[in-house]
């Protein structure tokens, strides 16, 4: 709050600075015994004096609206909405400024801003300007106003720390409208014992958390189960289980069970898993759940843990945390497994050697400067933190590709001595053939000589075989000996927050901070970009909460939050406890994983923190809170390493990730402009994110899939029913009905279901194979359904035809059908980049349209959207007006950062309207690009003059490079034309945005 104080009475007096003190009114300024400054609310009657006047100011600052000093009106307000007084009475609000806006008619219009300490507008903010026009409607007819004003119902802004934001009311008017008028009375009306409630992720900020939790835990309601739905629980309660404990009774042959599935996504898919953990609830013991995790390997040779913490108030990263575990070898044998190395980790894996030590650890915290006093603190601490992770990277990446060459450089005595043995039995042969050419059967002194000929082929049939396998355990051999390297993160939340930070400063990166950004997309290389299969990857990363789900149930309640989970870990073979995450107090909320960002406040403010306000001498001096924060990070990181301990430890069986030797891909060549830089990084981490989303989809079980509708399970081939065309009909389970495939579909790969592992090892991650085949054999498309039969069937055709189809397909087992990613664009977009760099003058006038004007085009992350019907919707984003009228002087001049993230872009379906309902602009139909305005080049509608003038310069422009592009493939030389493809169907092009850079919480 206190930062939103600050916010509020900065940007008050700046724009007093812009429009002069005489045209923002207020009630001055107070100050606490803290030095916090508020401002003082403006009462309504002031306020209507203030309006009265014949010049009224421009701006009017903390309004204090209270209905209930208009008995009338506040009757009126809640009769509107249908609402019974009797149980309902209006609340007082404060909005921050109203603007008076003139109009042509006479009646001057009253715009509703309101100021967020928050980096940019979220919905909750847009919401609650329009509950703000609501009451400020009856209040200009309290104090007789009607007359002269009226309340601006199209346009509301709020002021974040990007400026000034115009948003559309009329949607967000309709959802306060339809929610008081039909939801808010039978809420009210219902018993509080029969009211709905239910303790979920959101709920630790919430000031009635504790009464909630209190009561939930006196009544085991099912708000215990961590990480049920409120849907589930009304249809558990609906089928009388109103509380864990008469969850832990059901059994799957009770005649509920299957009802209950049947009732639901969730129930359908962790109705087992509910039970195990309301028994675990119940006697306090974890439960194994026999499920299998293929996104946590069994073991690593590099462990890197990560943290990162989030400030809501500012919209920064405040922490990032660094922990590296790494395994070498030295004279510890394995008898050191359970030695300690640092505070919460032991030495489980041998790592790539049966002789692996005590692994070596280092842990680093970044924490965040003030941001109000320097802009570039977040990008300085993000900075900070790559140059210290792309390190380790780097250098783990130096010392496989070192093993890596060895291969080539020496050669074992192994190998030699069956290199000699095959060498002088092919000189043999040889000799043998150069004194006997030509030897025939039927001649008697010939035998001995066919005999001695066969002998020799024979020896060097075995000898090749021989080398070959002394060759094939050298390449073993130098590949158990190459670094496995594998990331952590306890909470999903730690990876968004992360994402975010990068996407924030992608595209205003300075160059050093551009130059780590590369090496995350040398992590992360789309498939389409690989020059072969040697630099693939798995999933690189784990986020733990979600392995913990599959693999344990727990006695914690609501959530596992890390302080619960390591309290429950059980202790090891020695008897010696886990690393338990203890906190400061008042650091980190109780269940939340994240530092308490109210702390780094007290530091960038220079304010101490007291833990008991009641008592003074429990103050904390800002210097020590830093301290404790950087420990809070530490701890979080340790208590993270001791989770992965005991998985390793416990489940080792269930961990069936493989993790192959760590390599980044070494193919960048710098184009030369930031921004088409930018766009190259942008493009290959989106694509990464996308593929890794399809890869952690295959990491779920094949129930979770089906559920999913991404997965058709049960497949069962039908024997004599195969088609003309090479077509096999399989039946599948019920389950699977409404899966998204459609006919056509080809990106579909089967796999045996009793085997889950193979998709993600064999299929999405096997190093060494070509990348174009590492699918072929499995690969099918779908032709037809037969949803009528039961069970339903399906049609494939094998790509690799029937009889190749057979050789490596078991048609006798059950199998499931999952679909591939497949990049068919990113190959194109690095091209035509890659065309840019080779031509300087043309990447320049690029570059210069990119910024035109002054950055205000601006690219869109994600432009296409679902639109009516399932229609993909696609329009260009046009930059979002900042302040509300044509002459807002300097509010207007507010600098503009033409590096901004791109930003999710969502309207009504078939309106052509953003998320604020706001129609786009001028030339924009929804579904179409921007039309050409008139005497534009189609090519160069942006700038045509310049295109003119680059004409007559005799200098290449965009469309004469397009056109020589078209007959450009890959693998062909400049005008040399490439061979026709066939082109996938419509709607099977590539992910087209199926997964973003800022939505993806998964690997």
């Amino acid at each position: 709050m206190s930062a939103g104080d600050a916010f509020e009475v900065g940007r008050l007096e700046q724009l007093q600075s812009d429009y002069g003190p005489d045209q923002v009114y207020h009630m001055g300024f107070e100050e606490d015994a803290h030095g916090r400054r508020t401002v003082r609310p403006l009462p309504l009657p002031d306020l209507a004096d203030v309006l009265r006047r014949p010049s009224p100011p421009r701006f009017a600052a903390q309004i204090f609206l209270n209905l209930d000093e208009f008995p009338a009106r506040a009757g009126h307000f809640l009769a509107r909405f249908g609402l019974n007084p009797a149980f309902v009475r209006v609340g007082t609000a404060r909005p921050d400024l109203l603007e008076v806006v003139p109009t042509a008619g006479g009646r001057r219009l009253l715009r509703v801003w309101d100021f967020k300490a928050s980096q940019s507008a979220r919905h909750e903010h847009f919401i609650q300007v329009a509950f703000y026009t609501f009451l400020l409607e009856e209040a200009l007819h309290a104090v007789g106003l009607d007359d002269a004003y009226t309340v601006d119902t199209e346009w509301g802004v709020i002021y974040a720390r990007q400026g000034p934001d115009e948003f559309r009311l009329a949607p967000y008017r309709l959802a306060i409208e339809d929610f008081l008028r039909f939801r808010a009375t039978p809420l009210l009306q219902t018993p509080a014992t029969e009211a709905h409630y239910h303790v979920n992720l959101g709920c630790p900020m919430c000031q009635y958390n504790d009464s909630c939790r209190a009561e939930a835990d006196a009544g085991r309601d099912l708000s215990r189960v961590a990480y049920m739905t409120s849907e589930s629980k009304r249809r558990l309660v609906r089928a009388g289980i109103p509380n864990h404990r008469e969850l832990a009774r059901l059994s799957d042959d009770d005649p509920r069970w299957e009802r209950l599935r049947a009732a639901g996504h969730d129930l359908s898919v962790n109705l087992g898993r509910y039970v195990a953990v309301s028994r675990a609830l119940d006697d306090g013991r974890p439960r194994p759940l026999h499920g299998l995790s293929l996104t946590i390997p069994a073991w690593e040779s590099v462990r890197v843990i990560l943290s990162a913490e989030q400030d809501p108030v500012t919209n920064t990263c405040f922490a990032l945390g660094l922990k590296t575990v790494e395994w070498t070898d030295d004279e510890k044998g394995p008898g050191a497994r359970e030695e300690r190395s640092a505070p919460g980790t032991w030495n489980l894996e041998p790592g790539p050697s049966p002789s692996a030590s005590r692994p070596r650890g280092t842990e680093h915290v970044f924490l965040l400067d003030d941001p109000l006093t320097n802009p570039d603190a977040e990008a300085q601490m993000l900075l900070a933190f790559l140059r210290q992770l792309n390190g380790l990277l780097l250098r783990v990446d130096a010392e496989n590709a070192a093993l890596a060459a060895q291969l080539e450089e020496a050669e074992t005595p192994e190998v030699a001595v069956a290199r000699r043995a095959l060498d002088d039995v092919t000189a043999q042969l040889a000799e043998l053939r150069a004194a006997y050419p030509r030897l025939y059967a039927n001649k008697p002194d010939h035998q001995p000589l066919i005999e001695r000929r066969q002998q020799l082929q024979a020896g060097e049939k075995s000898a090749k075989a021989a080398l070959k396998e002394a060759q094939s355990q050298v390449w073993r051999e130098n590949r158990r000996r190459q670094k496995r390297l594998h990331f952590y993160v306890f909470d999903a939340f730690d990876l968004t927050v992360l994402k975010k930070l990068v996407e924030r400063h992608l595209f205003g990166a300075e160059p050093a901070l551009l130059a780590e950004l590369y090496t995350l997309v040398r992590l992360f290389p789309p498939e389409s970009v690989l020059p072969d299969a040697d630099s693939f990857r798995t999933i690189p990363g784990t986020v733990l909460v979600s392995a913990l789900r599959q693999l344990v149930a727990l006695p914690a309640p609501y959530v596992y939050d890390l302080r619960s989970v390591t309290e429950l870990i059980p202790s090891g073979p020695d008897g010696r406890r886990p690393y338990a995450f203890r906190p400061p107090t008042g650091f980190v909320w109780r269940g939340t994983n994240q530092v308490a960002f109210e702390r780094i406040h007290d530091v960038w403010r220079g304010q101490s923190f007291l833990p008991n306000p009641r008592d003074p001498a429990t103050a904390v001096a800002p210097d020590e809170v830093r301290r404790r924060i950087e420990r809070a990070v530490r701890d979080k990181l340790r208590a993270t390493d001791a989770v992965v301990h005991w998985l390793k430890r416990d489940y080792r069986d269930s961990l069936l990730l493989r993790k192959e030797p760590f390599r980044l891909y070494n193919a960048f060549d710098p184009l030369g402009f930031q921004t088409l830089e930018a766009l190259r990084v942008f493009a290959m981490l989106e694509t990464s994110q996308a593929e890794l989303a399809v890869k952690h989809l295959h990491t779920l079980p094949v129930a979770d899939r089906m559920a999913r509708f991404e997965c058709i399970g049960g497949l069962r081939y039908i024997d004599g029913a195969d088609t003309t065309d090479g077509g096999l009909w399989f039946t599948f389970d019920r389950a699977a009905r409404d899966v998204k495939f459609e006919r056509g579909e080809f990106d579909l790969v089967l796999t045996p279901q009793d085997a889950p592992e193979r998709l993600v090892s064999e299929i999405d991650g096997q190093l060494f194979n070509s990348s174009r085949w590492r699918h072929q054999n499995y690969k099918v498309t779908l032709v037809d359904y037969d949803l009528r039969a039961d069970p339903p069937r399906v049609c494939l055709r094998p790509d690799q035809g029937v009889a190749k189809f057979r050789e490596n397909v078991d048609l006798s087992a059950v199998h499931t059908l999952d679909k591939l990613f497949v990049d068919y664009n990113t190959a194109k977009v690095l091209n035509v980049l890659d065309r840019l760099r080779q031509n300087p003058d043309l990447a320049r006038h690029v570059h210069e349209l990119l910024d035109i004007h002054g950055g205000h085009v601006r690219l869109a992350a994600d432009h296409r959207r679902r639109g009516g019907g399932g229609r993909r919707v696609g329009r260009l984003r046009h930059p979002r007006r900042r302040g509300p009228l044509p002459d807002r002087g300097p509010v207007a001049r507010l600098p503009r950062r033409a590096g901004r993230p791109a930003q999710p872009h969502l309207g009504a379906a078939g309106h052509g309207q953003d998320l604020h309902a706001r129609p786009p602009a001028a030339g924009l139909r929804p579904g179409r690009a921007a039309e050409r305005p008139a005497g534009a080049h189609p090519r160069h509608r942006l700038h045509p003059l310049r295109h003119q003038q680059r004409v007559e310069q005799g200098q290449r422009p965009a469309a004469r490079l397009r056109a020589e592009r078209r007959g450009h493939g890959r693998g062909q030389g400049d005008g040399q034309p490439a061979p026709r493809r066939r082109r996938p169907p419509a709607g099977r092009r590539g992910p087209r945005g199926a997964a973003r850079v800022e939505c993806s919480a998964e690997w």
